[in-house]
């Protein structure tokens, strides 16, 4: 029997429940991450879908701070929502949980909207950075813990932006002045940055005699 064609970024997918069955029998189509089973056909397809979905927001987020007027690119929505949707499609939870997180505070940049100062740039960009490591980590079998600290900034980033009025500046063009802003989202950062290492779960127990 031919091996199914499976399409990530496709509304319906051409696999069924029978031929991941199928993979799973054969030890030689199936990827061990973690707990883990994952056919290796779906499994190739995300890391590269993943990998192209991360590279257009890098791509789009730093060209967006030398357009700091405009709104989201809507491009960069869709892409935080594919990754999302496809990280839960092969049971990556914790970086579906932070692209939903993500995929919600771009949605409230959507026009009319307001500008982000060089601090909120800041955690977008290490957000997907830190997506990135996740999904280096995960392509070399390891199971990326979650990022809860990551989820509370950008939530509170996007709370933030719901309550500021669309392109809120002074009569200069300067963004007004925010004691709990900028700074908050610095700290956020100080506290939130570290190596891979500290993505991965911690292992299990040495038993006790």
């Amino acid at each position: 029997k031919a091996v199914p064609t499976i399409r990530l970024d496709a509304t319906e997918y051409t696999a069924t429940a029978g031929d991941i069955k199928v993979f799973l029998a054969n030890d030689d189509n199936v990827k061990h991450i973690g707990d883990m089973e994952i056919p290796l056909p779906l499994y190739n397809i995300y890391l590269h879908e993943s990998d192209d979905l991360v590279r257009k927001l890098e791509q789009d987020f730093g060209e967006w701070r030398h357009e700091p007027r405009r709104p989201v690119n809507p491009e960069a929505l869709a892409a935080s929502h594919t990754l999302a949707g496809t990280s839960g499609t092969v049971g990556f939870k914790a970086l579906r949980e932070l692209a939903l997180a993500l995929e919600s505070t771009l949605e409230v940049l959507l026009p009319p909207a307001p500008h982000l100062d060089q601090a909120q740039h800041d955690l977008l960009d290490f957000a997907i950075q830190r997506i990135r490591q996740m999904l280096q980590s995960f392509a070399a079998g390891e199971m990326p813990a979650a990022q809860p600290e990551l989820i509370s900034a950008l939530h509170g980033l996007r709370d933030e932006l719901m309550a500021t009025p669309p392109a809120a500046t002074t009569a200069g063009g300067r963004w007004a002045a925010d004691p709990d802003g900028p700074a908050s989202h610095a700290g956020h950062l100080r506290r939130l940055s570290g190596p891979l290492p500290s993505l991965r779960r911690p292992g299990p127990r040495p038993a006790t005699l």
